[in-house]
């Protein structure tokens, strides 16, 4: 396969992925804030959910931000899905200990969707 034909597949990939991409960040971002809130209620739970909650920020926060920047198709997709994919990774690991499968789904398919919007706009950038 060529160079400017895998560019072209790269491109489409991108194009038809960056709207699933931008719906999965924004479902994950809202099932971080409801993990975060849903511990930060319970005051007994506090300390020992206290990484859970600054993951489940971190990511939610971070997710806004790629939705935004993907919505507005910033040349800095690449970057920003990176970076997300790698906060959904470590707050879906954290959530998982703590039995939050909401989040913790939620925080699985925002990292798959980010990784291959971010590995198909590198290719795109390399072309």
């Amino acid at each position: 396969m060529t160079h400017a034909k895998r560019a072209s597949e790269a491109r489409l990939l991108v194009d038809s992925g960056q709207s699933a991409c931008l719906a999965t960040c924004l479902e994950c971002f809202r099932a971080c804030e409801a993990c975060a809130g849903a511990n930060l209620l319970q005051s007994d739970l506090l300390e020992p959910m206290h990484e859970c909650i600054r993951r489940c920020r971190d990511c939610g926060d971070i997710c806004a931000l790629c939705a935004s920047l993907i919505a507005r198709q910033s040349d800095l997709i690449v970057a920003v899905c990176a970076l997300c994919a790698a906060s959904c990774e470590r707050c879906g690991e954290e959530c998982s200990r703590h039995a939050m499968a909401e989040c913790a789904a939620a925080c699985r398919a925002c990292a798959e969707s980010c990784r291959g919007i971010a590995e198909a706009a590198a290719q795109i950038a390399t072309a």
